[in-house]
């Protein structure tokens, strides 16, 4: 009786031993999803979309990435690009970065890494079984480029509704040679040759739409091809080198002048309305500048001025007319913060911003991925202060301008668990010529 007694307090013992083991690791079933350790460097982010986040993840693990999510029907119901993440993570290797991630953005996706490749599906995603999953390919060994897959995938599949999607610089002309073997999904196929160039894979899910009392519509599932974002990056892809706020950069580093800019979105993305407006520096003196580009360049009074601006303790300050037209917004730079210290660069600011507030709402700043390499500042701020104070109080710390756009909220549900309201929060010496080189333009 009495061995009987020790085999069961220690069978007890051993059980209670194994939960402390699953507990001490936190995520032993997340690990299990990664088939390496795949080291990465450690990466800090003050507001960036979980889209731009996975993108450096993957790119810092050099990992292969496929994102599987549905295509928006309204902004502020993105899948992924409305999740903000804001968190710093550690070096080392990459499965308990995509846990935190995962659990960061309240667990909206599932991944899995298997031989190299990322593979993240969406939680509307999850469990949802068409076309695109069923293993009904045949065999077959193919040799091409990216669009002469999808047009063999199409054939194969015509329900599939397989398009391309997002491929503007990227390499669709490379061709590959791919053995497919049979009982292949879609989904395999896509996988195999995202390995085979590598490039990452955006699948963008649309299929049937239907609404009652409309016919239905047939909207293409829509595959893009990225590169892997191997730097930085602190603007939106696309944007105007001779826009009115490029220029204004420009001019600002030009002079060494110290600039701030308050403007307004007109896409719901980081780019404001002096982003739309072309401008042209002809080498006027500072002011001069200022003043002419308020008017496209011209100086006649009649011109209709884009922008305000005022000189006011060593700062050029300019406000866009759309930001001034609407009220919406203001509030967030009117708020007061409680006060205290602060050491750090813009991007540390934003998050001061978001987490000091005497009246925290859902309206934050989105500042982006943090350099450590940016010029900081160290403030002492007393309680009171307003945020946009706050803002030129660190531009003259620091001598770096600063661009805000506000965002707006083109839907009635802002609130949706995972959407946020705000502005984008960025320098101002990105948008001119001296800020990130290989960017993208719009002409």
């Amino acid at each position: 009786m009495l061995k009987k007694v020790k085999l069961q307090a220690l069978s007890v013992v051993l059980c209670l031993l194994a939960v402390a083991a699953l507990g001490a690791c936190g995520s032993s079933q997340d690990q299990a999803l990664v088939d390496g350790e795949y080291p990465m460097g450690p990466l800090a982010f003050a507001g960036v979309d979980a889209v731009y986040a996975l993108r450096r993840i993957a790119a810092e693990a050099g990992l292969v990435l496929f994102i599987d999510e549905y295509r928006p029907r309204e902004l502020e119901r993105h899948d992924l690009r409305f999740l903000r993440v804001d968190q710093d993570f550690e070096a080392g290797p990459v499965a308990p970065v995509l846990a935190q991630l995962r659990e960061q953005t309240g667990n909206r996706f599932d991944y899995r890494v298997e031989n190299g490749l990322l593979h993240i599906r969406s939680t509307r995603v999850e469990g949802e079984q068409n076309v695109l999953e069923e293993p009904r390919l045949p065999a077959a060994s193919l040799e091409g480029d990216f669009r002469d897959l999808l047009r063999w995938l199409r054939a194969q599949e015509p329900m599939s509704l397989i398009g391309e999607g997002d491929v503007m610089g990227q390499p669709v002309l490379h061709k590959v040679k791919l053995d497919i073997p049979d009982r292949s999904s879609i989904m395999d196929v896509l996988a195999m040759y995202a390995r085979a160039v590598p490039v990452s894979i955006h699948l963008l899910r649309a299929g049937y739409e239907y609404e009652e009392g409309n016919s239905a519509r047939l909207v293409s599932n829509a595959v893009g091809l990225w590169g892997p974002m191997l730097s930085k990056e602190t603007l939106p892809p696309y944007r105007r080198r001779g826009s009115v706020l490029s220029t204004v950069a420009d001019v600002s580093d030009r002079a060494g002048a110290n600039v701030c800019v308050l403007d307004r979105t007109v896409l719901n993305d980081a780019r404001g309305a002096l982003d739309f407006a072309s401008g042209v520096d002809r080498g006027w003196p500072l002011e001069e500048a200022i003043e002419r580009l308020a008017r496209y360049g011209s100086n006649s009074p009649s011109v209709r001025e884009i922008y305000t601006w005022t000189f006011d303790d060593g700062l050029y300050k300019l406000r866009s007319a759309r930001f001034d037209y609407y009220l919406t917004g203001h509030d967030l730079l009117q708020q007061k913060v409680k006060g205290g210290e602060f050491e750090g660069t813009l991007g540390h600011l934003g998050r001061w911003l978001n987490q000091n507030r005497e009246s925290p709402s859902e309206k934050v700043f989105v500042s982006g991925e943090i350099d450590p390499d940016w010029p900081r500042a160290k403030l002492h701020i007393e309680q009171g202060t307003s945020v946009e104070e706050v803002l030129y109080q660190f531009a003259r710390a620091s001598g770096q301008g600063w661009n805000v756009v506000i965002k707006d909220s083109l839907s009635p549900n802002a609130k949706v668990s995972g959407t946020w309201a705000g502005a984008y929060l960025t320098r101002l010496v990105d948008w001119g010529p001296k800020g990130r080189e290989d960017a993208a333009s719009v002409e």
